[in-house]
Formats: structure tokens, sequence, C-alpha cells
């Protein structure tokens, strides 16, 4: 059709040559598309470029529980308590272990079995006051690598309707143990050395009491 005068159409749409890219990528079904086809007859083909380009990415068993564990400890976990709200840190108050075994459960959803049990967490919940209901987790030894968490904490205010989640982070041998805030929005706040064994709890209530 290059060369030949367009025909008319009911209605013309102008699209930047960007958004007709934008527009092939959203819609895996489309295969290609002609750009400007009476005048340069452009054949663009984006999603068999794609095809073509995509490879597969080994990982061993270890690196698979360690990726999960992450995804879990700086993603999964704190979703669920900014969405749940006060009925998932409820749950993981009364259920404990075996709450926290079923959400593992629901990321691993290939033949790799959840290597964790509910015994594997440890758990330890206070009633800070009539409204703010807090949440130590230990979580397991297994796994245990370079930005994993050995332990993380929630924080529940009932009259303020908020939820914290704050983790103890592996920053391996020259940062150490760092102290992270994850917030409502996804951003993840360094907040520098963690605190000493045991005197978590003291500065974790100090920072969100203010």
């Amino acid at each position: 059709n290059k060369g030949k005068k367009a025909p008319k159409f009911p209605l013309y749409l102008n699209m930047e040559f960007s958004s007709c890219i934008d527009f092939l990528k959203q819609r895996p079904d489309i295969t290609g598309a002609v750009i400007n086809a009476y005048t340069h007859n452009v054949i663009f083909q984006l999603n068999e470029q794609k095809k073509a380009q995509t490879k597969t990415v080994q990982v061993s068993l270890e690196e698979f529980h360690h990726l999960t564990r992450n995804k879990m400890e700086s993603f999964y976990l704190p979703k669920k308590l900014f969405e749940g709200k006060g009925e998932v840190i409820s749950r993981l108050c009364k259920e404990q272990g075996e709450y926290m075994k079923e959400l593992y459960e629901e990321l691993y959803t290939t033949e790799v079995a959840c290597p964790y049990t509910a015994e594997d967490f440890e758990f330890m919940p206070l009633n800070i006051n009539e409204d703010l209901l807090f949440v130590q987790i230990t979580m397991p030894g297994k796994y245990l690598m370079l930005n994993t968490c050995p332990s993380v904490f929630a924080a529940w205010d009932q009259k303020e309707q908020k939820i914290w989640y704050y983790a103890i982070v592996m920053g391996g041998p020259e940062k150490g143990l760092r102290l992270h805030q994850l917030l409502e929005d996804g951003k993840d706040s360094d907040l520098g050395e963690a605190p000493s064994e045991g005197s978590e709890l003291s500065t974790i209530l100090d920072l969100i009491q203010g």
C-alpha cells in the first residue's frame, strides 16, 4: 500500500511513536503494527522481538529459598499488614507460626516445598496500652542470609487505625545489622544501625510514639 493514497476513514487518531510502543506493550495479543502504512509502511513486531530475547534464568534451590524469604519479609508480609490492618495483626498474635506458615505457602506455588514449620517462628505479642498492639516475630534460622531479617516488628493502633512495620536486616560484613521501616506506600527507610538485642522493643516504641 505504500505510495497509494490513504482512504478516508470515519475517525483518525494521531499518536506519537512512543505511544504506539506503549500500546503494543500493553497488548500481548497483538504481534505487531504497521506505522504510516500509506507513506512509510514501517512494520513493527515488538512482541516477536521480546519473545526472541527472552532468557531462562536458573537459580539454585538455596537461592530460590533466599529470594522467597526476602520477598516475604520485605514485601508480602508488610503488604498483608497494611491491607488487612487489625485483622491481620490479630491473626499473627493468635495463630502465630501457623499463620506465618500459611502465608509462606501462598508464595511457594511451584513444586518446591516450603522449608519452614510453624515451630520455626517465635512470637512476642504485647498490649502496650488499650489502643496499641505490638508483636515481635523472630524469623527462622534457615536461609538467614544477606538482606533477610532475623526479626520483624509490627504495631497496630486501633484508635488511629494505623500499622507500622519495622525489620532488622542483615546488611553484610561492612554494614552489619540495620533497622529498616517499610511504609504503606512501599518505600523502605534505612534508620541506621540496629539496636542491640533486647533493646529493639524500646527503640521501636520510641519511634512509634514520637
